[in-house]
């Protein structure tokens, strides 16, 4: 559960998730140099995804720009794939339809519960 005053954690966000000691479930998509932040809806860009249908992944890291100086790019580690479960409170839906989501993540074996 997430605290109002407390800062997103990875531990809000993934429930569960197949074997994370070899990342089978993430991928690193180079996004535009930008602050990241644990729970956000990424396309395959890297830019955070206006539609349910173009989620590349789910950031799993909270990222500054500024420790990328003066690049244009920036890595940035996501939970691609399953099998995996997350918090829908841990997303960061931007205007995002919360079933939309749903069914986007679950399409790649990423299912969303119910967390309290």
């Amino acid at each position: 559960m997430k605290i109002a005053q407390d800062t997103q954690r990875l531990s809000n966000l993934i429930k569960y998730e197949y074997d994370p000691a070899t990342r089978h479930c993430r991928d690193q998509i180079n996004a535009p140099l930008r602050d990241v932040k644990i729970g956000e809806l990424i396309d395959d860009t890297g830019a955070i995804a206006t539609d349910a249908a173009n989620i590349a992944g789910i950031v799993v890291e909270d990222k500054p720009a500024a420790l990328y100086g003066d690049a244009t790019f920036m890595p940035v580690a996501v939970l691609a794939r399953g099998i995996a479960g997350v918090s829908e409170v841990g997303l960061v839906l931007n205007g995002l339809d919360l079933d939309a989501v749903k069914a986007a993540l679950l399409a790649k074996d990423i299912k969303v519960v119910e967390t309290f």
